[in-house]
């Protein structure tokens, strides 16, 4: 994990194959998550590796991959995300 000011690393993790992209959201520390600790808060997560969006919905979190889907801007195709994949990442483990 870098800061992304500073632009160095703050956070590093060993992973294994068998685990999955949310047991890695859960070990990384958002200080958001622990800031906005109302009722009406709910965690919500997206990774974006290789072109494809995973995302974390756990505990009724909203889906940022569908909303990035929908924005589009005056880049071009170049920032087009319509045509990625979403996926969960309760369901994709590090040796997919």
């Amino acid at each position: 994990i870098y800061h992304p000011q500073r632009h160095v690393k703050t956070e590093e993790f060993k992973v294994l194959g068998s685990q999955t992209l949310q047991d890695l959201r859960h070990e990384i520390n958002c200080r958001t998550d622990h800031k906005l600790q109302k009722d009406e808060y709910k965690k919500s997560a997206l990774f974006y590796i290789n072109k494809t969006f995973y995302v974390d919905k756990e505990g009724g979190g909203e889906d940022y991959a569908s909303i990035i889907k929908k924005f589009r801007p005056s880049a071009g195709p170049a920032m087009d995300f319509s045509a990625c994949p979403t996926l969960t990442m309760h369901e994709t483990l590090f040796r997919d």
